[in-house]
């Protein structure tokens, strides 16, 4: 069953949505018109089928031939100098400072805390609203790595999550 986003998290997930897109689109792997009709295709959804599934990628990956992820990847590896979480389930760390459906809203994993620095794993790097949120949420440095949105979707399921007793 879809993950149905709260009101207060759902304007955060659209934000992350807009500028995932625009940092796609400066760098020449979509247009603006393509952002605008898969960013319609997600608003129209009804709520109940909003989550965790949908991505701005898999709207675009609808609608046209989409971004290759691998290359997407590999250029913010080289270009931003972020490593690439490639292994594995991934396990969310359990805290009080952020909530499941943030961390849905914003395809970003919180792995740890080692010595005031946060280690967080994101499908959405090249969103500027979702680096701002998690440094404005963790008061903290965070050093981040980018992950397929298979692995990051895998690790958000909430129906595991919740068997694991994660975020209760």
């Amino acid at each position: 069953m879809p993950t149905i986003l709260s009101s207060e998290v759902f304007p955060l997930a659209l934000q992350s949505h807009r500028t995932f897109g625009a940092g796609l689109a400066e760098l020449g792997l979509i247009t603006y018109p393509d952002i605008d009709r898969a960013l319609e295709f997600i608003v129209e959804m009804p709520r109940e089928f909003f989550g965790i599934e949908h991505s701005l990628l898999t709207a675009l990956q609808a609608d046209s031939e989409g971004v290759d992820e691998h290359q997407l990847m590999q250029h913010l590896a080289v270009s931003e100098s972020i490593d690439i979480f490639q292994g594995g389930d991934l396990e969310p760390m359990n805290s009080s400072l952020f909530s499941l459906q943030e961390c849905q809203a914003t395809w970003t994993i919180p792995l740890d805390c080692v010595d005031g620095e946060w280690h967080l794993v994101t499908a959405y790097y090249l969103s500027s609203s979702v680096r701002s949120f998690w440094k404005g949420r963790l008061e903290a440095p965070i050093r981040w790595y980018v992950s397929s949105f298979g692995v990051v979707a895998n690790a958000l399921d909430s129906e595991r999550l919740e068997d694991c007793g994660f975020f209760q």
